[in-house]
């Protein structure tokens, strides 16, 4: 993984620090009550919380981002799965130390930001639990058959392959399988993000601009 009050909902998305309170900012999209302000924006690009890489606009990508990010979290908020540990919590934000060298570097990023760190260790926090929901709500339905691992050798033999083996290969088939399940995964939990969407009440402002 927001009330209307942007400041009460880390679990959403970054909030705005108190010493950015006072300053003017833009709702560029709301799902429901919840809102997403130019300040969130901001702070995820300014953090590289989110991959933009071959975007044509970064913020219009951040923002459709944040979108299914606070659907989803809303799913992890109503299933609560387990908490993930302090140590995972940790690694996360040391992940997100190291994009930027020294710690001093990091430190202006946060503050140019807007935010603080807890809001970072909350983002976090959050990209855990939302990826330990996804893991449970799909681990059963992303295993490939048998069948459909020899299909795919058949049809990928040059990548996984190579020496022809066969499909009956067991690192034939580790090669066919590593490859099938990222993008099953990926597939259904776009068809699912998808369904959150249509049944929710979504509006994005224009203009966008790139922060």
């Amino acid at each position: 993984m927001r009330a209307v009050a942007l400041a009460a909902c880390l679990c959403v998305s970054i909030a705005v620090a108190p010493s950015q309170a006072e300053l003017i900012d833009r709702v560029l999209a709301t799902v429901g009550p919840r809102v997403i302000t130019l300040s969130d924006v901001r702070a995820v690009s300014r953090l590289e919380l989110i991959d933009t890489a071959g975007s044509a606009d970064a913020t219009a990508a951040i923002v459709q981002r944040l979108i299914d990010r606070t659907l989803v979290l809303e799913e992890v908020d109503r299933y609560a799965p387990p908490e993930p540990s302090e140590e995972a919590i940790q690694q996360g934000v040391a992940t997100i130390r190291a994009r930027f060298g020294r710690p001093e570097e990091f430190a202006r990023a946060v503050a140019a930001s807007g935010i603080d760190e807890r809001s970072v260790r909350e983002w976090v926090r959050n990209e855990l639990r939302i990826e330990r929901y996804i893991t449970q709500r799909f681990s059963g339905l992303i295993e490939p058959s048998p069948t459909e691992i020899e299909d795919y050798v058949a049809q990928h033999a040059g990548e996984v392959d190579p020496d022809g083996r066969g499909a009956g290969d067991a690192a034939v088939q580790r090669a066919a399988r590593d490859r099938l399940v990222p993008s099953r995964r990926e597939a259904l939990v776009r068809e699912w993000i998808d369904g959150l969407r249509r049944r929710a009440e979504i509006t994005v402002n224009p203009p966008v601009t790139t922060p």
